[in-house]
């Protein structure tokens, strides 16, 4: 459908489309360097940590040190934050249908579970419904 937001992943990108719209940004977010923090400071931007920031390659395998950020949580603020740069212009609800495209690259990183934890993160980010493209 036309108001279908594609999202799509690559090794060090993703991308959102709707329609026309694209955004495309690096798969991290910089988190505030509190213990079992989520709090998102930037989206997409490669700064490196610091004394008050964590970063988080959300698309490395891998898992976040001990008391660090939750990295399914950080995927769900990096997938909200992507829908909602394109879906304020043209949903009145920010409930968008969602089809994942390239979900097979994230095998090696998630383990298996990739398709479980794209839908529960793009459903705690609002989608209304996701659906899988055949890669």
């Amino acid at each position: 459908m036309a108001d279908d937001l594609h999202i799509h992943f690559a090794s060090d990108t993703v991308s959102f489309h709707l329609g026309d719209q694209v955004k495309t940004l690096a798969p991290i977010v910089q988190v505030a360097a509190e213990p079992g923090s989520t709090k998102v400071l930037s989206f997409g931007a490669s700064a490196g940590a610091g004394p008050t920031t964590v970063q988080v390659d959300l698309l490395k395998s891998g898992a976040t040190a001990a008391g660090g950020p939750d990295k399914l949580a950080c995927l769900t603020s990096f997938l909200q934050h992507g829908m909602t740069s394109l879906w304020n212009r043209r949903f009145v609800a920010p409930t968008p249908r969602v089809i994942v495209h390239g979900i097979s690259r994230l095998g090696p990183i998630m383990g298996g579970y990739e398709r479980g934890l794209v839908v529960t993160a793009l459903h705690a980010a609002g989608a209304s419904s996701v659906g899988i493209a055949a890669d």
